[in-house]
């Protein structure tokens, strides 16, 4: 299954695309993402996947939506895509 997840101070992703991590991250749930085909996870094979877990010490655990502020320059750093999402057409383009 490719998901991402976060319960309590945790976040899991296993086996998601970088597309997974956008959608989660902007809470674009379903809406289509263009992009290179190396984001794209019908076009990736199991070794293509990432993983990450995100760990924060805070007590009580913050909510979800904090790690989803946190993914943000994390997706900018290491895919060096941009900060933010801009429309194209009926779809979003990174």
């Amino acid at each position: 299954m490719r998901a991402v997840f976060v319960r309590g101070n945790t976040l899991d992703s296993k086996h998601v695309s970088l597309n997974d991590l956008v959608l989660f991250t902007y809470r674009l749930g379903g809406v289509p993402l263009s992009g290179t085909a190396w984001a794209d996870q019908r076009d990736l094979t199991s070794s293509d996947l990432l993983q990450l877990i995100a760990k924060v010490s805070a007590d009580p655990p913050p909510p979800p939506d904090s790690f989803r502020k946190m993914l943000q320059p994390v997706r900018a750093d290491r895919f060096q895509a941009a900060n933010s999402p801009r429309r194209k057409g009926s779809c979003r383009a990174l």
